[in-house]
């Protein structure tokens, strides 16, 4: 899908591989915990009326792999200075 039509995807994925696809195929992944904070966030802001537990629970589930090390935690360059994927990363999650 990403290959056929030359338009700007935001990909949720943590696989790596499907990521750098995304990179090549001009296509922002975003990680899934990524994905999920801001979920969570959103449903917080709002009030969700829903089981906070379950939420908590699949919040848990889902970060519970944060012990591999991420992807954008190598960095380069000036400390002060997001890099120019992890800006495209942060602009895609704000457009959610």
């Amino acid at each position: 899908m990403l290959v056929r039509e030359k338009k700007y995807f935001i990909v949720v994925s943590s696989d790596r591989e499907v990521a750098d696809f995304a990179w090549a195929h001009a296509s922002v992944p975003v990680s899934s915990a990524d994905f999920l904070r801001k979920l969570n966030g959103a449903l917080r802001e709002k009030e969700f009326s829903g089981d906070e537990d379950m939420m908590d629970e699949l919040t848990e589930k889902m970060l519970g792999d944060e012990d591999e090390e991420d992807e954008w935690s190598v960095s380069k360059g000036s400390s002060r200075r997001l890099s120019k994927r992890r800006k495209a990363v942060t602009r895609a999650l704000n457009k959610l």
